[in-house]
């Protein structure tokens, strides 16, 4: 969902999703690991500002990431 926007070639905002570096790197404090609600990618998500123009990620697939980000977020 993210990376049509913010992946190979020129991320949009300033924003990386390729790899965990990538984005602790990008703008923002796009990932915060161990803290689903400080990291933008799950913020911006779950507030459904994004993906914008196209299909949101399913409850099982915000789950599955905020899961991730819990455990650490490893690449």
């Amino acid at each position: 969902h993210c990376i049509e926007c913010h992946g190979a070639g020129k991320p949009q905002g300033g924003v990386d999703t390729t790899t965990v570096a990538k984005m602790m790197a990008s703008k923002g404090k796009v990932l915060v690991p161990g803290k689903p609600d400080e990291s933008d990618l799950y913020t911006s998500i779950v507030e459904r500002e994004m993906p914008k123009d196209r299909k949101k990620p399913s409850d099982a697939e915000l789950l599955l990431i905020r899961n991730w980000i819990l455990s650490g977020a490893k690449e």
